[in-house]
């Protein structure tokens, strides 16, 4: 197991899957580093992990993740991977939408979606998702990190804090049943095939369809104007130069709004 030591376990109500089993620890290399070593002891979906700061926090793209301890959510999450192979991709967008849902009501801006997994207040990076399936595994490790009370350094876009929109004082372990609450809710849907849902409402949230975006990949560096998401989640950019291209979510391109 990764080198941290639990201070306890707290149990959920009954009949939630995520949440059902949550391991607190003071400290963590990564959340879903420990996540993974539960996987091979035998832990099952719905098993989660918090941990009040990271040594070696890790968000998309491979850059760090690292934040003041006691400073935000630093949460992983066992879920069974879907049975069908379509409805995998849509496990990070489910956990995005679970996390805008439970920070409305907590804020005096509504949370909103960069494509394909940051979360926004004020058009600045609040939140972000992170799906890991470790090889042979029926099982995914979803990470979610939130921002509460300061803005992480290694970010590549502008970032913000809940406490700078709070409607009143924010309490981490409230904001991490929010968001257990609100992922059993889609990840039921999801694992019930009911896709429809997920994509309409990912697609909903999302700021960046309509926005001028640039985008890397390949070392090549495209502008244009975001125009839509596809049923498999990519995103449809119209060029500055008048073609369209596809950017497929975990192709490790880089989106940025603005040009």
């Amino acid at each position: 197991m990764a080198s941290c030591a639990a201070t306890k376990i707290l149990a959920d109500g009954p009949g939630a899957v995520c949440g059902a089993t949550v391991l607190s620890l003071p400290e963590a290399t990564s959340t879903q580093d420990v996540a993974r070593d539960l996987i091979r002891q035998g832990a099952v979906a719905g098993t989660a992990v918090v941990a009040g700061y990271q040594t070696a926090g890790r968000g998309t793209h491979g850059r760090g993740w690292l934040s003041p301890a006691g400073a935000g959510v630093h949460l992983s999450v066992l879920v069974q991977v879907p049975a069908k192979p379509e409805a995998i991709p849509w496990l990070t967008p489910a956990a995005a939408i679970a996390t805008v849902q439970a920070l409305r009501g907590l804020s005096s801006v509504p949370p909103r979606l960069k494509w394909p997994n940051d979360v926004l207040l004020g058009g600045m990076k609040v939140g972000g998702v992170l799906t890991e399936v470790p090889a042979g595994s029926t099982l995914a490790v979803v990470g979610i990190g939130v921002n509460l009370h300061a803005a992480p350094d290694g970010l590549a876009t502008a970032a913000t804090m809940l406490d700078a929109w709070a409607l009143r004082a924010v309490d981490r372990y409230d904001v991490v049943a929010r968001v257990l609450r609100e992922l059993d809710h889609l990840l039921a849907r999801l694992l019930r095939g009911r896709l429809d849902h997920v994509k309409e409402a990912w697609r909903l949230l999302l700021d960046t369809v309509g926005s001028a975006v640039t985008v890397e990949r390949d070392g090549a560096v495209v502008a244009g104007r975001a125009t839509a998401v596809d049923g498999s989640g990519a995103l449809i950019v119209k060029t500055a130069t008048g073609g369209t291209i596809r950017v497929a979510a975990g192709s490790g391109a880089l989106v940025r709004h603005g040009v």
